[in-house]
């Protein structure tokens, strides 16, 4: 005999929830790698692109945040059978991504800071937050669909 599971419709919502949390994270990581992440200079002013593909391809650092949210993105939807516990491996892999991210993000943020007023200072740009929520939501949502997931009832037929 199963137990009635009450909060059955509640843990469903909130497994999509995390699944449509976690594919904006994706989106916006993916998105914001391509996007400008830094602008310094104020009459001659220099973009720094995650991924600067034309004229010449150039990485900031980008790449590999791209590289991390793709294989997260993998392993989520379809992890491969040498990975025994694709959960564990994707908390440790959003973990790094939100770590790498941050080290992007948090010294344009101080310098912008400190730099208040200073004409032709670096700023950061749409490109490096997008990548900061994107790995926010991906890792936050990695760790509740664990939740989400644990506690629905196996289906008899």
């Amino acid at each position: 005999m199963i137990p009635p599971y009450k909060n059955y419709e509640w843990e469903i919502k909130m497994s999509k929830t995390t699944n449509i949390s976690f594919l904006f994270g994706v989106v916006f990581v993916l998105t914001g790698c391509f996007l400008p992440w830094k602008q310094e200079g104020d009459f001659i002013s220099m973009w720094t692109y995650g991924i600067q593909v034309f004229p010449f391809f150039k990485d900031n650092g980008g790449l590999l945040i791209a590289i991390l949210a793709s294989l997260v993105f993998i392993l989520k939807f379809r992890a491969p059978d040498i990975f025994k516990k694709p959960y564990y491996w994707r908390v440790a892999l959003c973990s790094i991504l939100l770590f790498v991210s941050s080290i992007h993000a948090i010294p344009l943020l101080l310098n912008s800071m400190l730099e208040d007023g200073i004409i032709g200072s670096p700023t950061i740009q749409f490109g490096l937050i997008l990548v900061l929520i994107g790995s926010i939501l991906m890792f936050t949502s990695t760790l509740f669909h664990r939740v989400g997931s644990r506690l629905i009832p196996p289906q008899h037929g």
